[in-house]
């Protein structure tokens, strides 16, 4: 079973919107490229128009970026995201690794009880308060380092 999660924070690093889904059986690549797409749809939605997008996710950065080939199983998921892109006035695609992304992380591991889905407006949910503070102090964890 996979899941997926998203964090959408202002220039502030305040919480604008997270969410969560239960996507049952994909691969990794397919629920990182949906988490992507999902949290870019929002953005979008809310009319949050300069984005800056960080995943854990290098080969899916890398194909957004158009770096590396995009593999059969998620070339649709790609180009969505690059159509979902071309709404936005600025956007970025950044690698980070995953001891920066400990919040969307929480966020993913709460999907697994997530029937289909959950969307937090105000804020995060109280597991993910130690992850997201975590993350605020920046890339300060070893490789490898787990909550």
């Amino acid at each position: 079973m996979d899941v997926a999660g998203f964090v959408i924070r202002d220039w502030n690093a305040h919480v604008r919107l997270a969410g969560a889904k239960n996507l049952g059986q994909v691969s990794i690549n397919v629920a990182e490229c949906l988490a992507l797409r999902d949290g870019l749809a929002h953005a979008i939605n809310n009319g949050w128009s300069k984005v800056l997008i960080e995943g854990d996710s290098k080969l899916v950065i890398d194909c957004i970026n158009n770096k590396v080939l995009v593999p059969w199983s998620i070339r649709l998921l790609i180009q969505d995201i690059r159509l979902l892109s071309s709404y936005c006035e600025e956007i970025y695609f950044h690698h980070v690794f995953r001891e920066a992304n400990f919040t969307t992380d929480a966020l993913a591991n709460l999907g697994q009880k997530l029937k289909p889905s959950h969307l937090w407006e105000q804020g995060l949910p109280l597991s993910c308060f130690v992850p997201f503070y975590f993350d605020l102090i920046g890339p300060v964890c070893p490789r490898g380092f787990r909550l």
